[in-house]
């Protein structure tokens, strides 16, 4: 279940809702506008004039966008997801970090106004926009960062934006007062161990080696076979399988 399904069910609005729904599948809504912060929409009732809906939630201030960003940056997994047109499952939980909810909790953050004559508030022509709103957020996740006051694109330019700017920050170099190894005494001579980086030093010598002896030494002959273009005569393992064995000879003496 998405986030704006299970905000609905626990309104406790069930019958309004149904109505809603009925309304919205039998074709009533005539249009629906999406933008910051504010939808707005012309509903069919039983009047000839359609009824006009308008229901907006409240957007987030530049600086909590701002934080949320960084949050969102400093997760790679979460930042490819959402670049890539995803809304990832524990979203809330980097708006909870800073203070606020993506979605709504409750009917008390929602304005939503209607010019139909029923004052119950949500009635069934505002009901029948928060089930289309349920279908465009499980289309577009997007749509409810553009209800919070962000639009896709903005939200994508200023993310990829700040994990540019995060990445940069640990590439950058050390600060002038941090330590720096040419200067730390215990500091290898580099110069030193490139010239004599081939050379084995006197303690190869003690270097303990336990090495045994193939059991036969034309084992490998026989695997191969002879080269591709060795003649039928001389016989290729017959020629060679004498310089194997000596080579086992010398290996072990």
């Amino acid at each position: 279940m998405d986030h704006w399904t299970k905000f609905l069910a626990a309104q406790g609005l069930e019958n309004r809702l149904q109505r809603g729904l009925r309304y919205a599948r039998q074709g009533h809504v005539l249009n629906i506008e999406i933008s910051k912060s504010r939808i707005t929409a012309r509903v069919q009732g039983s009047r000839a004039r359609p009824y006009r809906v308008e229901i907006r939630l409240k957007a987030f201030p530049p600086e909590i966008w701002d934080s949320i960003i960084t949050i969102i940056a400093s997760q790679a997994a979460l930042s490819a997801a959402i670049i890539t047109g995803e809304m990832p499952e524990d979203i809330e939980n980097i708006f909870h970090k800073a203070g606020f909810s993506l979605f709504p909790q409750s009917l008390k953050e929602i304005a939503a106004e209607c010019s139909c004559p029923d004052i119950a508030n949500p009635c069934k022509h505002i009901a029948a926009i928060f089930y289309i709103l349920g279908q465009e957020l499980t289309k577009d996740p997007f749509v409810i960062f553009l209800l919070r006051g962000k639009t896709k694109d903005s939200l994508l330019a200023d993310l990829t934006k700040k994990r540019s700017s995060l990445q940069q920050a640990l590439l950058s170099p050390a600060p002038d007062n941090s330590l720096r190894i040419e200067n730390s005494p215990q500091a290898p001579n580099l110069a030193h161990i490139i010239k004599n980086y081939w050379q084995t030093g006197d303690n190869l010598a003690d270097l303990p080696l336990a090495t045994n002896p193939p059991q036969s030494p034309c084992l490998l002959l026989h695997r191969l076979g002879k080269p591709p273009d060795w003649p039928d005569e001389p016989d290729f393992i017959e020629v060679m399988a004498p310089l194997y064995e000596h080579v086992s000879r010398q290996f072990r003496s």
